[in-house]
């Protein structure tokens, strides 16, 4: 191998490196739910978290994650 050549292999193993320290840095993207009007129905069951307002919120079904009224 050539200096030129060592050089570029070198740079390029320090750029996949930077670049899988970043893509592992990334987290996980959660969602949320923002249903329409201010009722959650008994027969209804959201695996997520919730965002609900109104004046009158009513949340008679099941909700498997936080509810932010």
């Amino acid at each position: 191998m050539t200096v030129n050549q060592n050089l570029k292999a070198k740079w390029l193993l320090t750029v996949t490196l930077v670049f899988m320290v970043v893509l592992s840095a990334v987290g996980t993207v959660s969602a949320a739910e923002f249903p329409k009007g201010e009722t959650i129905p008994a027969n209804e069951t959201i695996d997520d978290d919730v965002f609900i307002s109104g004046d009158n919120v009513v949340i008679d079904g099941i909700v498997n994650g936080i509810v932010f009224r």
